[in-house]
């Protein structure tokens, strides 16, 4: 039995061997492309050690680079990831509605800028806008709770409310319009996925 298991692994080690040590002088030698029957392009090719430090390396990298291109969009989005879109952007409904949260659930700022209004209305209950510096204006609406006041400076992702129904709403969720210039006064609305 032990004679058998030795002599599989020998067959196999041979079989590695016999595909390995051809490929790699095949990788070694040096190639030619023809580009346009013109000119021969030299291309060489070479074999790299991987071990274990190369992978978590590059693991590591790869990882880097996701979290830098994140960092790079210029929005974020208002909630967290377990929501819904309840009611589109139409030219009746000046933005979204996302649903599928949690009351006292966290809203977030999209982008960095400034609070301009921080208020309640019968309509949007507890509302914010946000006036980022090329004069888009976020509105979040229906909050239960505003964590920031007019004239506070805030950035992207940082928690601004908590999700609630206040206003003419008929459940939990959060409308959120964009705006070019000042909603409801002179702005028009504009559907807040182009952002995206």
């Amino acid at each position: 039995m032990a004679k058998d298991k030795y002599q599989n692994l020998i067959v196999r080690l041979l079989i590695v061997l016999i595909i390995l040590i051809p490929l790699s002088v095949l990788l070694k030698k040096k190639l030619f492309k023809s580009e346009k029957n013109e000119k021969l392009v030299l291309l060489e090719y070479d074999t790299e050690v991987i071990d274990d430090n190369f992978i978590v390396e590059r693991l590591s990298n790869q990882e880097k680079e996701r979290k830098e291109r994140e960092e790079k969009q210029k929005y974020g989005w208002p909630t967290d990831s377990n929501y819904y879109i309840s009611t589109y952007y139409s030219k009746s409904h000046d933005g979204i509605d996302i649903a599928g949260i949690s009351y006292g659930a966290n809203i977030y700022a999209i982008y960095d800028g400034e609070v301009v209004t921080s208020s309640y209305s019968s309509t949007n209950g507890n509302y914010i806008i946000i006036k980022d510096t090329k004069g888009i204006y976020s509105l979040y609406a229906h909050l239960s709770k505003r964590n920031v006041n007019q004239g506070n400076k805030v950035s992207k992702r940082q928690i601004i409310g908590q999700a609630g129904s206040t206003g003419n709403s008929t459940g939990v969720h959060l409308h959120f319009s964009t705006w070019h210039g000042y909603p409801y006064n002179g702005g028009t609305s504009f559907n807040p996925f182009d952002l995206y």
